[in-house]
């Protein structure tokens, strides 16, 4: 499922975050890291996608290949893993990124009559990496199906239920999670729910101190995110990617900027970003000296934590965003300040 929210489109200058990036030259890209090997049967080649963005793609391939040893802990926000093929014996991929953004990936491999296929897997950082050889970069979400009851087969309700469960987290989903309980209680009326959307991160604390059954996050949770939270409440947590959203940055009407690049919004997002003018992100003339003033979430949104993390920044982020609780917030301040910015859901 996938929605906008159209009414900031239009109230207000907005564009989507992962925008057009220039520099001078192609530039080399080296791989974070490389694993090689070779497979006899040749059919396993076809089920491998040419970019994997989720861990549990990359497990279900390091396994079909048998590659040595366990599959590696990588974070898909910051990084892809390419996967390079050849029916052949020797195989190289290297990488260079071109100016508009495209990953382009070299392979140099040969061919032979020998039976099965030569691989490598490269994890690939997407600083600044819109495609790959001109194809759209994969959303960073699980693209393997969950296992699901389909939905024409009518639900049974077994014993009957009674108690509270207490749901919880982001802002952004507590529509969702309301519908989620409103359709239980269909089924089961003496089930009373407690629901708290307070945040992502807040929700988060809940759930280490066994307070919520079930919660919602507005961005995915890595391996390492997972095994911090197993450590802290000592059981196994489940997690299930159940729709997506966009993320728009926006700006006010008068405000003639209508493209950013990531490491532009990495400095609006940085701390020490109070002395940003919008001259230093490009504009000219009356602009130039006019002040960025960002808006933003708070410290219990997942989605500020997203950002943050997608940008390669500490946590707690920058003095110079003004915070704010809600996204109606955000836009209201942005359509109040034509040197302002934010960005909502």
């Amino acid at each position: 499922m996938s929605f906008r929210r159209w009414i900031i489109a239009a109230a207000l200058g907005a564009f989507s975050l992962g925008v057009s990036q220039t520099w001078a030259e192609n530039r080399p890209v080296k791989p974070v890291s490389q694993w090689t090997g070779s497979v006899d049967n040749e059919q396993l080649a076809d089920i491998a996608p040419h970019v994997i963005t989720n861990a549990e793609s990359l497990g279900i391939l390091w396994k079909a290949w048998l590659v040595e040893g366990k599959a590696p802990e990588i974070d898909f926000i910051s990084s892809v893993v390419v996967v390079s093929t050849t029916r052949g014996s020797k195989l190289n991929a290297s990488f260079q990124l071109e100016k508009d953004g495209n990953l382009k990936v070299l392979e140099i491999g040969t061919r032979d009559l020998r039976p099965g296929f030569r691989y490598v897997l490269s994890r690939v950082s997407t600083e600044d990496v819109l495609t790959v050889n001109n194809q759209p970069l994969p959303g960073h979400v699980l693209e393997a199906e969950p296992e699901v009851v389909p939905t024409s087969l009518p639900y049974h309700p077994g014993e009957k239920l009674t108690g509270t469960i207490r749901l919880g987290g982001s802002k952004t989903m507590a529509h969702l999670i309301q519908l989620w309980a409103n359709s239980f209680q269909e089924f089961h009326p003496e089930v009373k729910f407690e629901i708290e959307s307070e945040g992502s991160e807040a929700a988060l604390e809940e759930l280490k101190k066994d307070g919520l059954a079930i919660m919602g996050v507005s961005h995915e949770l890595t391996p390492a995110d997972l095994k911090s939270w197993e450590k802290a409440l000592g059981k196994k947590i489940q997690s299930f990617p159940v729709c997506t959203d966009h993320i728009s940055v926006i700006v006010h009407p008068d405000n003639p900027v209508n493209e950013l690049t990531p490491a532009q919004l990495k400095k609006i997002l940085a701390p020490g970003a109070k002395s940003l003018t919008w001259g230093d992100l490009g504009l000219k003339g009356e602009w130039a000296d006019k002040p960025v003033k960002a808006h933003g979430r708070d410290k219990q949104s997942g989605t500020r934590h997203y950002l943050l993390r997608l940008a390669k920044l500490p946590k707690d982020g920058g003095e110079s965003v003004e915070e704010h609780t809600s996204y109606s917030e955000i836009v209201d301040a942005v359509a109040k300040d034509p040197n302002a910015i934010g960005y909502a859901r």
